[in-house]
């Protein structure tokens, strides 16, 4: 199996958590995905006895995301917890143009989605990810000046998934996966996660 591409990013924001349910508000898609990164963070432990490992044990604490796009707008980083939209009473401004300022604390988590693409025996296969519950934080922000040789910038933005409990069998999941012989059908299967029209 090979991948060769990823697409049709989506955020969904957590609106409440009770029990083993989440529930997720309307989400959106954010254009023109160009990476996402998934780092799992493990507690491991052994146990040593005549001379050797007797017991080995490892679980999983929780996962860095780290997502590039080639644009990140207002509503999408509203969603995502990295902003925050100030009214115009806030603002003391009549413009409709919305006015959106960085958050200092961590924002409400939010649900993510995205497509990855494979290839299987040279079967192109449309593996829909789904991240439970993803706390996102803002990235540094820097621009350059343009000069004789494009250098293109995109915006990157981390965050951490943490395991939630979403059945009675007590063990924690971080993300679920499907796979699909269309992108149609796995952006289908994503959208009704993220409750997209």
């Amino acid at each position: 199996m090979a991948g060769f591409g990823a697409t049709c990013l989506v955020v969904a924001p957590i609106t409440a958590e009770a029990g083993n349910t989440i529930t997720y508000g309307t989400g959106a898609r954010v254009e023109h995905l160009r990476r996402v990164a998934i780092t799992y963070n493990w507690d491991e432990s052994k146990f040593a006895g005549d001379n050797m490992t007797a017991e080995y044990y490892n679980h999983l604490i929780d996962a860095d995301v780290e997502i590039e796009t080639t644009e990140l707008d207002g509503e999408i980083a509203v969603i995502m917890g990295l902003e925050k939209v100030k009214t115009a009473a806030e603002s003391g401004a009549n413009a409709t143009n919305a006015l959106y300022t960085m958050k200092t604390e961590s924002g409400a988590p939010c649900g993510v989605g995205f497509i990855q693409n494979l290839l299987i025996n040279n079967v192109p296969i449309y593996r829909a990810i789904w991240v439970h519950k993803v706390t996102m934080r803002p990235s540094n922000e820097n621009a350059s000046t343009k000069e004789d040789t494009i250098n293109w910038q995109a915006p990157t933005v981390n965050g951490k998934a943490f395991p939630v409990n979403l059945d009675a069998s007590g063990e924690a999941q971080v993300r679920d996966f499907r796979e699909y012989s269309t992108e149609a059908a796995a952006l289908t299967w994503l959208k009704s996660l993220a409750n997209i029209q």
